[in-house]
């Protein structure tokens, strides 16, 4: 198993899992019509996109060098936190590889980055009724902070704001 730095031409595959893992992640959350609109095409160009700009950092987690999960992460977007908060922006792993400590990894290496930048907490938003997600970030010492937001692209579901201080 190695975690580096993604590519743009990683951009196809990060579609394809982004989207498996939706998919299974988010099949009793989402509506069946919102995630049937989810296109690999259009996904991967979102991902050039943000190569291109250098949109937050992006590494993928391979295992037989297959990739199998990746996360994204930068400075916090809130308004209400200042420089010394990071953000997760997203944790997803092919769902034929949950459960095998995978999430836990990247979510550890994302947060050695971070801290390594001077950020002494991290943020990250989950789905309100992602109990299974927010069991995860629970269990690896998230705490959920009690800000939220409604997300009408999704069909106006709340996510739920969780912190993690480092130091």
């Amino acid at each position: 198993m190695i975690i580096r730095k993604a590519e743009k031409r990683h951009a196809q595959q990060l579609a394809h899992l982004h989207i498996a893992s939706w998919k299974s992640a988010y099949r009793t959350i989402i509506s069946d019509e919102i995630l049937n609109q989810l296109d690999e095409v259009k996904r991967a160009e979102s991902f050039e996109k943000s190569f291109e700009l250098r949109l937050g950092e992006t590494y993928v987690l391979e295992e037989n060098n297959i990739i199998v999960g990746f996360t994204t992460f930068d400075n916090c977007r809130d308004d209400d936190k200042g420089i010394t908060t990071g953000e997760i922006w997203g944790v997803y792993i092919s769902p034929d590889h949950w459960r095998k400590g995978y999430g836990t990894k990247l979510t550890d290496f994302a947060e050695s980055i971070l801290l390594s930048w001077n950020k002494n907490e991290i943020v990250l938003w989950v789905l309100e009724n992602n109990y299974e997600a927010r069991a995860f970030y629970e269990k690896i010492g998230y705490k959920l902070e009690g800000k939220s937001k409604i997300l009408k692209r999704l069909g106006n579901l709340r996510a739920v704001r969780y912190i993690k201080r480092l130091c």
